[in-house]
């Protein structure tokens, strides 16, 4: 770690916050929502008309009988239309995860429409719904059983889970229907089956009992499973080898005493912990940064940077200047240099004489110059460019910013990317990184742009759009403030699927089209919707996108849908209209032959050491920020748990389109796939847009919860939007206005709509005479309409209206849709305020507009932001605790300080670097006194410092002053691979999977350095290749393989494999000898493809041969021995080679 680093400080910094956060707020276990099994009757509703109210009516009335006890019954309805509903939770759950568990149950059960019943069971909680009473049954012929897929054949864990199922069917019927069940296996520690029985509350005693009877004799019939489930129609029971139990609830007395010991030592230590943390990043800075040399440069820097009339921080001037210059690739621009002295700071790269790519593709004139072939090669040079930062880097650098103008073309028009001002960069095993949004509108993912999880998919999906950018000359970004355009992937897969993607090439591509050509430009617009689909997790890898250019032969997967909202829909969240969190720019053309980026940045594990923007890094500084911010979490302690507010999930009004849907067949899946996507988003942001299926029957939906709802009561209110859409069916389309909420469904894109002829509005029954009433309503909704599109179109206002004692006042509250941009969120509000306030004298009112929905009323009904209650903490509390956090701060500093101060004139006394001076006297001090000529040594140095790849030995340094020429690589613990495979006890630990990795990571580094493999061919050779011809190799295999005792055959024949390749590779003619980059291929194909046969290896190899005059001299030529090397530090003794 680097002296004064502020790393220590902020990851220690980052772990407390998170986790006194955690422990705040974790009041929710897991409500086990995921869904086991849905099962529908076979029988049509009688009457949709009746038939669909009655159904969402027994979902309310259950849905308030949930919310007290976890259990619910209901009927609404008579006759064949009639519908009766039972919902239940099991025992473990708490109030809060039942309440969600069932959100997720009756927003699913719809799925059964039209069919008159269904029934589904959670892993969490259980649901029914039919047309007539059930409430007795206990068995039917939809019972069963659900097994897993892992088996444990451990006799043992089939005993355990008998003894488990015995126990529940005994205890739970006098248990209330409940029993959870955990018996240790013997002999096995830490092992345990967990089981959970639940009967449902309207059967009795001996109907419980016949039913988990039933359910355990078929739930047994699972074993040696790991794990089942037994769905009944009176009962669940579920066993498995994980723990799924929430753990019982406490008294709360009890609970809340813990949680407020445990939260006072653990806001206590964190304090304390912070408090060492910055004494020592104090004193690191003041003692160590100010000897540092060039320490005045840094701090010049900074000063010019900020004082800068470019709107350019430091941090992106640090980030881009570390990450280009840690690697180097032919598809990536090099960096010469980069100046700060001046007015502005410049980062100096390599001149590219043809600019960037967007300067082509999107002329008509300079387009002509661009044929296909060179726009192929482009292409490509651009996938194997990220392939390169996304998998063979060092770290794994993401760009975050790949569009046409970062790529830049060089004199013979071969690309080269640029602008890393917005790259991060992590280690390797790490899968995601949550980083602020940044980026360029029209390339960002929208997974990355909803949630800002960061992967490297996200360039895969920028990828796939400059990809189709190439191909059809138009650009895919436009202006935030235009109107709303469908984007370039959203044209593209629509031609695509209509098979006339020709309609919207290039017309430069098609002055010299012919038919291969054209089958090659489409190959490549499918990568290019396989690049841009919406679920991350289908996007392929820039490596397999590289193999799917080259191997035109190989069939390509047919892409999925992609995102059918994208980030020019979406507002952006508060923190986004701080310039200094969010910063997006417009695609442009601009040509920079220096790319001098605007963004700003982004907290991350990025490999620039700059500090995250916002926080001040000075010592002073660092220690009152730290101190406010955990002042202010020891006052968010004190304060009482907050409580759920009003999800406000009452339907205002239900709107149907007027068509018929056109083909059930094919709507009724879409609307119900639109439905899920919606549900997804929703959890997550609170708004959601989704398009499933073309044509007639396509589905297109919206969902967005009011600004003050939480996401849990978010949640409940979608699913009581999502219970009562479906009403509209069989019409092709419906809106649904809840307190809350908001939900629509089309068969067309809307998402841009604002007005329309549904728009209405819905008057109260009581009235207010008060004038001064009426003024106050009428300025609490100017106030909302003024606000709101401006604060991502949501405001709320309270006024007070004048004259009365008992501060009675008026309460409004507005919201438009976030698909919506400001100008038409301001119309929507303006007209639906209009229609709104001519209710008035009547004291409530609501405006139900395609855009937008407001609402004015006498009585509160917004959801109160957190407030200290009087039941929390008192002022001398707060007083109390904010001057105990700034004594245990101080006592942390001083403890700091000191600990510093201690181990600095230790390592002051002992030296700096001993790592460093204990391995250069570890190479003094070897027998290892060759004659190392100067040239071999430059030409080592010049090599090794001109590459970097993450299968590369990384040169740190070198010396050549002392007596010795030394070069200092990074230590590398486990030596080399001749200290294994040629020494039969290491070797053990060298599996075949090992092998096969270190043999796939050789050719990676050798095919990135472009060096084929040479003819040194040892006599082992010939013994191989008179093996092979013989197909006898499995004789020459290293024993510790154990591959005769094998019962893997697949791996057998996957050494055989390598043998053949290696024999490939050292055919005595070099032509017939393939490249790294096939050898790759061979290595990794997902199925394997025919070998061809290799030839005759060379039989004379070179210690049969006679070394001419030079290599006669022994000073020229010296030979060690032994076969493995001893070099700690790798320190080659051979002369020329």
């Amino acid at each position: 770690m680097k002296t004064g680093s502020p790393l220590v400080p902020r990851c220690g910094l980052l772990i407390i916050i998170s986790s006194l956060l955690l422990l705040e707020t974790s009041t929710v276990a897991d409500p086990r929502s995921q869904t086991a099994k849905i099962l529908c009757s076979t029988v049509l509703e009688h009457n949709t008309t009746a038939f669909v109210p009655n159904f969402v009516g027994t979902m309310q009335v259950i849905s308030d009988q949930m919310r007290t006890g976890g259990f619910g019954v209901a009927r609404v309805g008579k006759g064949p239309d009639a519908n009766y509903g039972l919902a239940q939770c099991y025992g473990d759950l708490s109030l809060m995860d039942c309440v969600l568990c069932y959100a997720e149950a009756r927003t699913v059960l719809p799925q059964c429409f039209p069919f008159n019943g269904g029934r589904i069971f959670l892993d969490g909680c259980f649901m029914r719904a039919e047309n007539y009473s059930f409430y007795e049954e206990f068995s039917g012929p939809l019972d069963r059983a659900v097994c897993g897929n892992n088996s444990i054949t451990n006799s043992v864990y089939g005993q355990s889970t008998r003894q488990a199922v015995a126990r529940a069917v005994e205890t739970a019927p006098n248990n209330g229907g409940y029993a959870r069940i955990q018996v240790a296996l013997p002999g096995t520690p830490n092992a345990s089956v967990y089981l959970l029985a639940q009967c449902w509350r309207n059967l009795n005693r001996s109907s419980c009992t016949s039913c988990l009877q039933n359910a355990s004799a078929s739930i047994l019939k699972c074993l040696p499973r790991s794990e089942a489930r037994a769905l009944n129609t009176g009962c669940f029971m579920r066993y498995s080898n994980v723990d799924f139990l929430n753990a019982e609830a406490q008294a709360a007395r009890s609970r809340g005493t813990i949680v407020a010991i445990v939260v006072s030592l653990v806001s206590s230590v964190a304090v304390l912990v912070v408090g060492v943390l910055i004494g020592i990043y104090i004193w690191n800075n003041r003692y160590v940064n100010n000897k540092r040399r060039g320490s005045n440069d840094v701090n010049k820097m900074a000063k010019t940077l900020n004082n800068s009339s470019l709107n350019f921080k430091a941090a992106d001037f640090y980030n881009e200047v570390n990450i280009i210059s840690s690697v180097e690739h032919k598809n990536l621009v090099r960096l010469l240099g980069c100046s700060c002295s001046g007015p502005e700071s410049l980062l100096v790269y390599e001149f590219l004489a043809n600019r960037s790519l967007d300067r082509f593709i999107f002329d008509g004139e300079r387009g002509k110059s661009l044929n296909w072939e060179k726009r192929f090669e482009i292409i490509v040079g651009t996938v194997e460019g990220l392939a390169y930062l996304h998998e063979n880097s060092k770290n794994k650098i993401i760009h975050r910013d790949i569009k046409a103008s970062n790529i830049l073309l060089d004199s013979r028009l071969r690309a080269k990317i640029a602008d890393f001002g917005l790259a991060r960069s992590f280690e390797e095993d790490v899968s995601h990184i949550s980083t602020a949004i940044a980026g360029t509108l029209g390339y960002l993912a929208p997974e990355y742009l909803a949630h800002g999880q960061l992967t490297e998919k996200a360039d895969v999906y920028s990828f796939g759009v400059v990809l189709l950018e190439t191909v059809t000359g138009r650009q895919n970004s436009r202006s935030k403030a235009s109107d709303y355009l469908e984007s370039i992937v959203l044209i593209a897969w629509k031609h695509f699927q209509a098979g006339t993607m020709e309609r919207i090439y290039d017309p430069n591509l098609m002055v010299e089209g012919d038919g291969s050509m054209k089958e090659e430009i489409l190959r490549v617009v499918q990568i290019g919707l396989l690049c841009t689909q919406e679920s991350a997790s289908l996007r392929p890898t820039m490596s397999k996108v590289l193999q799917m250019l080259m191997k035109k032969e190989e069939k390509l997967p047919a892409p999925t849908n992609p995102p059918f909202m994208d980030e020019r829909t979406m507002e952006l969240n508060d923190t986004s209209e701080d310039p200094s969190y969010f910063n997006m720019t417009e695609a442009s053309s601009s040509a920079a032959t220096v790319t001098h980026s605007s963004f700003h940045p982004s907290s991350s594990s990025s490999s620039s050491s700059s500090p995250p923007y916002g926080l001040n890094t000075t010592p002073e500084s660092m220690a009152i920020q730290l101190y406010v911010l955990f002042s202010v979490l020891s006052i968010l302690l004190l304060l009482p748990t907050s409580s759920m507010g009003k999800p406000r999930d009452q339907t205002v009004k239900v709107m149907c389109g007027k068509e018929l849907e056109h083909n059930t067949t094919a709507y009724v899946p879409n609307f119900f796939g639109s439905m899920e996507k919606v549900r997804q988003q929703i959890r997550t942001s609170g708004f959601g847009t989704a398009g499933t299926g073309i044509g007639l029957d396509a589905s297109y939906g919206l969902a967005q919860c009011h600004g003050d709802l939480s996401p849990l009561e978010c949640v409940l209110c979608h699913s009581q939007a999502r219970t009562v859409l479906p009403q509209c069916f069989p019409f092709n389309g419906g809106r649904t206005f809840i307190d809350g909420c908001f939900m629509r469904f089309e068969n067309y894109i809307f998402f841009d709509e604002y007005k329309g002829p549904e728009d209405t509005a819905i008057c109260g029954n009581l009235t207010q005479n008060d004038p001064n009433y009426r003024q106050a309503a009428k300025e609490a909704v100017m106030q909302v309409v003024n606000v709101a599109p401006g604060n991502r179109g949501f405001a709320k206002a309270r006024v007070t209206v004048a004259g009365r004692a008992n501060e009675s006042a008026a309460y409004a509250l507005g919201q438009c849709w976030r698909s919506l941009n400001r100008s038409s969120c301001r119309l929507c509000l303006q007209m639906a305020s209009a229609s709104m306030l001519s209710c008035l004298p009547l004291s409530e009112g609501r405006a139900l507009n395609t855009g937008c929905f407001m609402r004015y009323s006498n009585t509160d009904f917004l959801n109160k932001d957190i407030k200290i209650s009087s039941r929390g903490a008192t002022r001398t509390e707060l007083i109390v605790s904010v001057l105990s956090s700034v004594v245990v701060l101080i006592i942390g500093g001083a403890i700091g300080a000191y600990i510093w101060k201690h181990r600095y004139i230790q390592n002051k006394r002992k030296g700096g670097s001993t790592d460093v001076k204990k391995l250069a006297k570890t190479l003094q001090d070897s027998n290892l006194n060759f004659k190392h000529r100067a040239a071999d040594f430059y030409n080592e140095v010049n090599m090794i410092s001109s590459v970097e790849h993450k299968n590369l030995v990384r040169l740190l340094g070198c010396s050549c002053s002392g007596p010795e020429s030394l070069l200092v690589y990074e230590f590398l613990p486990n030596k080399s691979l001749d200290r294994f495979i040629f020494d039969t006890k290491n070797s053990k630990a060298l599996d075949w999977d090992k092998r096969f990795n270190i043999i796939i990571g050789t050719v990676e580094g050798l095919q990135y350095n472009g060096i084929q493999v040479s003819g040194n061919i040892e006599s082992l050779v010939t013994a191989m290749w008179r093996h092979f011809q013989a197909g006898t190799v499995e004789r020459l295999f290293d024993p510790n393989l154990n591959l005769q005792n094998h019962y893997n055959k697949k791996v057998k024949d996957e050494v055989l494999r390598v043998v053949h390749i290696g024999l490939l590779c050292i055919q005595e003619i070099p032509s017939l000898r393939p490249t790294m980059s096939k050898i790759m291929r061979m290595l990794t194909m997902e199925e394997e493809e025919l070998l061809p046969p290799p030839t005759k290896p060379p039989f004379m190899d070179e210690m049969t041969m006679e070394l001419d005059d030079s290599c006669k001299d022994s000073r020229y030529y010296s030979n060690t021995e032994g076969p493995s090397s001893t070099a700690t530090v790798s320190h080659s003794a051979f002369y020329p080679r």
